[in-house]
């Protein structure tokens, strides 16, 4: 006995089955299924991967990310990233306020930019810097100090932010696991919710990796966050 379709109402028009609606509106099916599942609106349904789409800026609608970038004074494609490894709204626009008047050590100096040039570092390092609450007695430590070449497994790596990038971990988190002293081989381990895999995400095994990359898609998350997700949910016992 063949199994019956399951119907589904879209903007009050009614589909004999996720794969016609999906169709309908020019997307995956199994995209559609994810957005259904995880409670989008039906008016979002039908975007396409990479389109814009509304979105709510400190109780404001803007009608596309370009739009709201261009209000922020920032580049669209940083806006993106920002959106996507989950800031905080209160830091989106974070870069705008280059030409805006700082004080240091009880000097003033006209903008941000200013100071960072005369501090001898990046200037999204000093914001960076501000945010996080540094003292400012160390606001313009040397940037090679915090991001020295390192060796790893024989190779070396021209920054442990490059080092962080290939292992898929927070650069913080890998100087924090030096410091700490741990072994070479524990520098990339992903630990979540008292979970130890003894592999990073690089060295997952294929079928783990493939689907914690779809779950990002349909998530909108970072590959990491999505892998660390699911570590979460799988039982261990079966496997």
């Amino acid at each position: 006995m063949k199994s019956r379709k399951k119907t589904i109402i879209y903007m009050g028009e009614l589909f004999d089955s996720v794969s016609l609606l999906a169709n309908y509106l020019g997307i995956n099916r199994r995209t559609l299924s994810k957005r259904i599942e995880y409670k989008w609106p039906q008016n979002k349904w039908g975007l396409k991967a990479g389109f814009l789409r509304n979105i709510e800026y400190e109780g404001k609608t803007y009608n596309s990310v370009a739009q709201l970038a261009t209000y922020l004074g920032i580049n669209e494609k940083l806006l993106s990233e920002r959106i996507r490894n989950k800031w905080p709204q209160s830091r989106w626009g974070e870069g705008n306020n280059l030409n805006k008047e700082i004080k240091y050590q009880g000097i003033k100096y006209s903008s941000h930019k200013l100071l960072a040039d005369k501090l001898g570092i990046k200037p999204q390092t000093l914001a960076d810097r501000i945010h996080e609450k540094w003292p400012e007695d160390r606001w313009g430590e040397s940037e090679k100090k915090n991001n020295y070449e390192v060796t790893y497994m024989g190779k070396t790596y021209v920054s442990l932010e490059k080092l962080a990038q290939f292992l898929g971990i927070n650069r913080k988190t890998l100087e924090e696991r030096i410091k700490r002293g741990l072994p070479e081989d524990q520098w990339g381990e992903v630990f979540k919710a008292k979970i130890y895999t003894g592999y990073t995400l690089e060295e997952a095994p294929k079928n783990l990796k493939n689907a914690a990359e779809k779950l990002a898609i349909g998530l909108n998350i970072p590959v990491l966050a999505a892998y660390q997700l699911l570590l979460e949910k799988l039982d261990f016992g079966k496997i």
